[in-house]
Order: structure tokens, then sequence, then C-alpha cells
């Protein structure tokens, strides 16, 4: 999606500049489409989702986004570390690295927006696992206007992407809550539910029609938590994120219980 540099901002504060792909569309509508999502965040604050300043535009280099500078290190960075080192990672311990990230989602999600693009470089924590960020929001959609649902162009990383989404339908919440069982299933398992697809059509198909397959090292329950996640149908995912990370918990409890 881009280039990222740490930069300092005129008054010296550490901040993040992006610049945006030049794949990503025709400069005029790449500036007008970051304009509106930095217009969109600026009246989204949440302690979880990594501020957008400003957007700019340099005659060189392109259009750029401005945002706050994260000190720490991708969850994916985190999971290698803690799988290399402990060789798991228990249930609780992922609720609770991710529930802010789900307070963040369906944060976004009650505003009427959808982040799109939910994985585990897109989430920024410390390196004692505290405090989550999700970054990236270059694919933020607003669901509010039909209209413009209509003519949107559905993008997003393919191993993350909900099954409505490859039937070409507009994403929603339930897509994002579906990446976000994505990861949990990955960090518990050390892979992806359809990881070893050899093209982007066969992974299409098992997207589609293939049973999502149970961990062998989780409990039956926790599993049945993960397969309603990522349910086929969204109507058959939990309501929100924190719903569905709240059912994780309590699956691991009554497990730990027996």
């Amino acid at each position: 999606m881009g280039v990222v540099w740490r930069a300092d901002d005129p008054h010296g504060f550490p901040v993040c500049v992006k610049f945006l792909s030049k794949s990503s569309g025709p400069p005029t509508l790449e500036a007008r489409r970051a304009e509106q999502i930095v217009g969109w965040m600026r009246g989204l604050p949440h302690e979880h989702i990594c501020p957008l300043y400003s957007v700019g535009m340099d005659p060189e280099l392109g259009t750029f986004l401005v945002m706050k500078y994260v000190a720490g290190i991708t969850l994916e960075q985190f999971a290698q570390q803690r799988i290399a080192d402990r060789k798991s990672f228990p249930v609780a311990e992922i609720v609770r690295i991710l529930e802010p990230v789900a307070q963040g989602l369906d944060h976004l999600h009650r505003s009427g927006f959808v982040h799109g693009d939910i994985k585990p470089t897109n989430i920024l924590i410390r390196e004692d696992g505290s405090s989550p960020q999700i970054i990236d929001l270059g694919l933020v959609t607003s669901v509010r206007d039909h209209a413009e649902a209509r003519s949107a162009n559905v993008a997003g990383t393919l191993a993350y992407l909900a099954p409505e989404l490859w039937r070409g339908a507009f994403p929603d919440s339930r897509c994002d809550q579906y990446a976000l069982a994505t990861i949990v299933y990955q960090l518990l398992g050390n892979r992806r539910p359809f990881d070893d697809a050899a093209n982007t059509s066969m992974l299409m198909r098992q997207a589609l029609l293939m049973p999502i397959p149970q961990l062998k090292q989780c409990s039956p329950s926790i599993n049945a938590v993960l397969i309603r996640a990522l349910a086929k149908s969204p109507e058959d995912r939990f309501r929100s994120c924190s719903e569905f990370l709240a059912a994780l918990f309590m699956a691991d409890h009554v497990e730990i219980s027996r």
C-alpha cells in the first residue's frame, strides 16, 4: 500500500509519513480519497486506533498521510517471538491483547465504518503485548451511503477476506470480525484456516466452500467459537467483535475449570 517514514513535524514531535503506492489509483482520486479518510477519522478518536493527522501531496513522491508515531512492533512480530520462546500462545493472552482491538473495531462499526484490512501487520503493540493500536486505515469505508457502497472498490488482504467479499458483497462490520477471527486462529494454530492455497482462485474456492479446519490443539468449545466467527454466512457470526472475544474467553474459562 505504500512506504512509511518516521519523521518530525514542524514542532519536533515524531510522526509517521506514509506515501501511498503509485498503483493505488490516479493522483487526484487518491488524494481525494485520503482527505476523505482523514476527515472521517478526525471525528472518530479512539485510544486503540492510530490517529491520522493530515494529508498532503509531494510533486515527485505523490500523496502522503501523516499519522501518529507509535513505538512498538507488529502483532505478527510479537507472535513470532512469543511462539519461538514458549511454543504456544494461550487463549487468555490472545484475548488480553486483542480485546482493545475489538473495542476499536466496534467503535468504527457503531459509527458506520469498516476497517477493511485487519491483519497482524496492521496491529502495533508494545513489546510486552500492551497498548495495541490499529493502523493502516487506508481501506476504511463508510457503510452509511448505499449509493457510495454500490460504487466502492472492495480490497483487502486475500487470506483475511470474508467469503461474502469473494462473492462481491460490500464490506460491513462482520467482515472485520471474520478477519479478527482469522488472526485468532493464526495465533492459536500458527497458520491461517486456508494457508496452503496455491493461487488466488484456489484460495477463493476454499473460503467459499471448504469448512474451517478444526485446531487439534484446541478444545471443541474454542473451535466452536472460531467456527462461528468464521462462518460462511455473515448472519451466523457474532453481533460484534467484542462479543466474539468474550465468547472465546468464556470457552477457555470453561475448559480451564474442567
